[in-house]
């Protein structure tokens, strides 16, 4: 007797995972041509409760045969656009429906163009920041990760396995006690180092995005590039930007020194953060961008004026930061009045994360998120693959909502497929829980973090730099 769940996906040879309560034994039937297999999480079933990769074959159908409940089926890979089945299942002990389960629907990141200049990725990625810039072994918002090696070689091999291949990251992102007690001390070690070993485990199977910080000088952001390719163990980055822009040197020249480093082969694709219209197209002129990297959410949207018409118009990409609005769009239960006081939406003065009203709106949306069966979190961040990519016209978006837990990041994973099935009268509702007059003229940064943002932003021109030298 067979259960079929009759669940379908796209890709000969795509792989899946099929991750299985401890102890669980499973076989595949070899009646099928279906590939190798690999399995990597059966040895730490208390960590990953079982995990089984399967490799789908010419026929797409996968028998497997075992003696426990199916935890979860997620799509790992790409492919052609054939379809397969993949769930005809066996229970030996008992072929009902009560002992056989199937949880969420199988899903598939598509690896997409973002921007004009042929860069390939994920259409979501995931911010390395929480692994990077720590107090103790917390992140800026107060989750507690697994940030030594054996932990972030595992976050990475778990993003691969969900599709999720676009890595960004950041020289700037370490430990904040080592910026005041020196790079001698133990927690010292960047995101980019801490992702040297994991990333060397699966050569091929990932895009690396990272920043070097100002000045905007040549030999800074040169020197940056090679160190950084040293620390993520890489001989080139497939996309470097510059993370913000130096107001003392024109954009022009650095856009020189990342021309350069393309024909050093020590990078591929180029992009900058927080820029604004003019300084764009300044770059754009010297050295075409792939994308510009801006916050992006229902809580930041002051960019859709004239950032996103002009990316549209120019072929380049969004990679969104803070997609989630930094988790207040996540976790209706959040409180500012109880952050610890490293947190980054205090410290950071995150003018919306303070504003009068904005538990109301976050649970507002909580409830259409329930009629959709989803979380805000995802719900939010589906509306912003689907508002992303109407808006910017094949240009391309790439959220990259961050996180050092591997759970979450394959929660966040649903976001997409959700995004696709969005209508224009779900975004409507979604934009009337939360309106954008709701968070009109509200900074999202305080403090000294307030003059980098592209609505202040300010790039010396050429000519006036060149005048001061003189």
């Amino acid at each position: 007797m067979m259960v079929d769940f009759s669940k379908k996906f796209h890709g000969v040879g795509q792989r899946i995972v099929v991750r299985l309560w401890p102890q669980s034994q499973l076989l595949l039937d070899k009646r099928y041509p279906i590939g190798p297999v690999h399995c990597p999480g059966l040895s730490q079933p208390k960590q990953h409760r079982g995990a089984l990769n399967v490799v789908v074959g010419i026929l797409g159908v996968a028998r497997i045969v075992g003696r426990s409940t199916i935890d979860e089926l997620m799509p790992w890979n790409y492919g052609p656009k054939t379809k397969a089945t993949v769930a005809y299942c066996i229970n030996k002990i008992n072929c009902d429906r009560a002992n056989t389960k199937l949880l969420g629907e199988l899903t598939m990141l598509k690896q997409l163009p973002l921007g004009k200049q042929g860069f390939i990725t994920s259409e979501q990625g995931i911010g390395m920041m929480s692994i990077g810039i720590t107090v103790g072994k917390k992140d800026l918002y107060g989750k507690k990760n697994d940030i030594t090696v054996n932990g972030v070689s595992t976050l990475i091999r778990r993003c691969t396995d969900a599709g999720v291949t676009h890595f960004d990251t950041a020289q700037a992102y370490k430990n904040l006690w080592s910026m005041f007690i020196g790079s001698w001390f133990f927690l010292a070690s960047s995101s980019e180092q801490k992702m040297k070993p994991g990333l060397a485990k699966i050569k091929g199977k990932w895009q690396i995005a990272t920043k070097v910080p100002p000045p905007g000088g040549k030999a800074h952001v040169k020197e940056s590039c090679y160190q950084s390719c040293k620390d993520l163990g890489v001989e080139c980055i497939d996309l470097y930007y510059l993370h913000r822009i130096d107001a003392k040197v024109p954009i022009e020249v650095t856009m020189e020194a990342m021309n350069e480093l393309i024909a050093e082969g020590k990078i591929k694709y180029v992009g900058i953060s927080e820029a604004s219209v003019s300084t764009i197209r300044r770059a754009h002129a010297v050295c075409p961008l792939t994308c510009v990297q801006m916050e992006w959410s229902l809580y930041a949207r002051d960019l859709e004026d004239e950032i996103v018409p002009i990316c549209a118009e120019l072929g380049i990409g969004i990679v969104a930061y803070a997609p989630m609005g930094r988790g207040m769009l996540a976790d209706t239960s959040l409180n500012l009045s109880k952050m610890g006081f490293m947190d980054f939406r205090k410290m950071g003065k995150v003018g919306y994360a303070s504003k009068d009203g904005e538990r109301r709106l976050v649970k507002a949306l909580e409830k259409f998120a329930k009629v959709k069966g989803v979380t805000t979190a995802i719900l939010s961040l589906a509306w912003l693959h689907k508002k992303g990519r109407d808006a910017l016209k094949g240009a391309g978006i790439v959220p990259i909502p961050g996180t050092g837990n591997p759970a979450h990041m394959e929660e966040n994973v649903k976001a997409v497929s959700l995004s696709y099935s969005l209508t224009d009268k779900d975004i409507q509702v979604i934009e009337d829980c939360i309106p954008r007059e709701a968070m009109k003229d509200v900074a999202r940064y305080g403090g000294s973090f307030a003059k980098d943002v592209f609505s202040v932003e300010k790039n010396i021109s050429l000519t006036d730099w060149e005048n001061n030298k003189k």
